[in-house]
């Protein structure tokens, strides 16, 4: 299921970043880059604990849209 909406997000992506000025993509990618930067420096203990609790609908909730952005990021 996660793998369909990783799918779409990637054609929705590929097709977004081909229609937008290349000028503007740079900036969006040097903010994505930046903000991820900070997130990893400001959030050391990511990864640490386990809290994964099994699947059931509230993560397919949470879930489908993140594997449909991750599509949009390929």
């Amino acid at each position: 299921m996660g793998g369909t909406g990783a799918l779409c997000g990637a054609w929705l992506g590929v097709s977004t970043v081909l229609r937008i000025n290349e000028r503007y993509l740079q900036v969006i990618i040097l903010v994505a880059i930046v903000l991820i930067t900070a997130f990893t420096i400001f959030k050391k203990d990511m990864g640490q604990r386990n809290r994964f609790r099994g699947v059931n609908a509230g993560t397919l909730v949470v879930a489908l849209p993140l594997a449909f952005a991750l599509g949009l990021d390929t």
